[in-house]
Order: C-alpha cells, then sequence, then structure tokens
C-alpha cells in the first residue's frame, strides 16, 4: 500500500518539520505518494529506504504521459526526499514488459534515461524488462 508524506501521519518522526519543504519543492499540496518505505522499527528518524516502482506493460501514453516523462516525475520526487533528508537512501526499480517488444526507439531512450539517473541524479536504478520472455515466444 503507497503511503502519503503528511505531517498527519508522520508528525512524531524526526523529519516532520521537513514535510513542508518537500511538498514545496514538489509543488505540490499535499505530500506525495511513496510506493515503498522501509522505516526503523524502534525509532522515528528518516527512513532506511524509500522506493518508487514503475511497470510498464502498456503504453505509458495512454495515461498522456511520454515513457520518460512517467520516470522522471518519479525520480524528481525521490530526489526530493532524499535531498530534504526524509530517507538515508531511495531507488527507482523498472519494470519493462511493453516498450521492450513493441518499440526499440523507445527502450533505448529509457536505457538511456536510466544510466543518466544514474550518474547525474545519484539515485540507484535497478531495471529489468522481460528479455526472458523472449525465448518463450522464440520457441513456439
Amino acid at each position: 500500500m503507497r503511503k502519503v508524506l503528511t505531517l498527519l501521519i508522520f508528525k512524531d518522526y524526526d523529519f516532520a518539520d521537513k514535510l513542508g519543504k518537500l511538498t514545496g519543492t514538489l509543488k505540490i499540496k499535499r505530500g506525495p505518494k511513496v510506493d515503498i518505505i522501509i522505516a526503523y522499527e524502534d525509532k522515528k528518524s528518516p527512513f532506511l529506504l524509500c522506493a518508487e516502482v514503475k511497470y510498464f506493460h502498456s503504453a505509458a501514453e495512454h495515461y498522456q504521459k511520454t515513457p520518460i516523462k512517467t520516470i522522471g516525475d518519479d525520480i524528481e520526487k525521490l530526489k526530493a526526499i532524499r535531498d530534504c533528508g526524509i530517507a538515508k537512501k531511495v531507488v527507482f526499480i523498472l519494470f519493462d514488459d511493453y516498450y521492450w517488444f513493441t518499440d526499440e526507439k523507445i527502450e533505448e531512450d529509457i536505457k538511456n534515461e536510466v544510466n543518466r539517473i544514474k550518474e547525474e541524479k545519484k539515485i540507484e536504478v535497478l531495471f529489468y524488462n522481460s528479455k526472458a520472455k523472449l525465448k518463450k515466444y522464440e520457441n513456439k
């Protein structure tokens, strides 16, 4: 279940005073939703990890965004969370079961964006596309 980073939910945490800066940085009214949060069990300090997960199983354009814009929105959120001191580590996880099969150009753009994020934004990216499925189709 996604958690919303709001003062209402995290008022007792050490980073509570930074949540306003987070929403200001992201230019949103309410705290952002985060796919994965790993927190300490016994203290209310910054999270051990926050992660966003994207799974392209259909065209991102269906939602009026390009794949690169879709990825970029999550990266900016993670960068702000890290830079505001809300999480010690941020990770972006990307699964691609769509572009790998349908559009080599976009798939290459996605791979280039993943590499840029790793180098420029210093965010760990776990990337997987469905190469394994290709063997199943080739054998038919």
